[in-house]
């Protein structure tokens, strides 16, 4: 029963990005928008909502579904600094062995990154710390650990092409879990805008466990998709769709995924 209904709530949110696209009012381009859309240490407040859908998990070749609010909000310090503050609360659902599935809250990620707040030329950074909450509400949807590290956002805005490496590794500092935290991810994002509303996309994250055996420690995900611009009543937003092929995964992970993201911007 249980995997039943979140297929049925799966079809749900695919179904609801894919209707703000072709449905929306007026899929729109506006270059000075789209452009502060594809950066994400821009001047825009913001609410991403994804769902990722990882296939072919175990030996029982299951699925999980995580569903992430990614809100942003950037905060002018004084007319030189920007912090940008980007926070992910997943809502997971993942099989275990048995053919049960463990489903809740997964544990809360803070960014926050001290950005230029006017970037010279092409160029954009920032930097600042990662710092995740222990907030799972299952023991195996998170780390139940305090865990904190540093962050760092490098990225190229030049006329359609923008492309960003956001790096953070984050180490326990505490908490009630028995397994000690120490994990890296690189989030590569590359998009091209089109002179109407569509644009190309590729967004994903390379992690590694560093504590995990030989052999077990990296998932490398390539992939991309497309999407565009829309406008919704009086809120203008993007949606977009993409696939990716898992090149290194752990034993029993996921080998494929689909990724239907919708961002709103206020």
């Amino acid at each position: 029963m249980n995997s039943l209904t979140i297929n049925k709530g799966t079809i749900y949110y695919i179904i609801v990005p894919l209707f703000l696209i072709f449905l929306s009012k007026t899929a729109f381009s506006q270059s000075d928008l789209a452009k502060q859309f594809h950066n994400p240490l821009g001047t825009l407040t913001a609410l991403p909502m994804q769902l990722d859908v990882d296939f072919n998990i175990g030996d029982e070749r299951q699925t999980a579904y995580t569903y992430t609010f990614q809100p942003i909000f950037p905060i002018k310090l004084n007319k030189n600094w920007t912090l940008v503050s980007y926070t992910i609360l997943p809502v997971t659902s993942i099989p275990d062995s048995s053919g049960s599935r463990y489903s809740g809250l997964g544990d809360l990620e803070v960014f926050l990154y001290l950005t230029p707040a006017k970037p010279k030329g092409t160029f954009i950074w920032g930097i600042g710390p990662n710092v995740v909450f222990p907030t799972a509400t299952n023991s195996n949807l998170g780390t139940s650990k305090w865990s904190v590290g540093p962050a760092l956002a490098l990225g190229v805005q030049s006329g359609s092409w923008t492309a960003f490496g956001l790096f953070d590794n984050v180490w326990s500092v505490g908490g009630w879990g028995d397994t000690p935290v120490n994990t890296f991810n690189f989030q590569y994002y590359i998009t091209w805008q089109s002179p109407g509303s569509w644009f190309l996309i590729t967004n994903y994250v390379i992690s590694s466990d560093w504590l995990a055996p030989v052999g077990e420690k990296w998932t490398v995900p390539l992939g991309a998709g497309a999407g565009s611009m829309v406008k919704f009543h009086k809120l203008s937003g993007a949606a977009y769709i993409q696939s990716s092929y898992n090149v290194v995964a752990p034993t029993g992970g996921s080998n494929w995924g689909v990724v239907f993201a919708f961002e709103l911007i206020f």
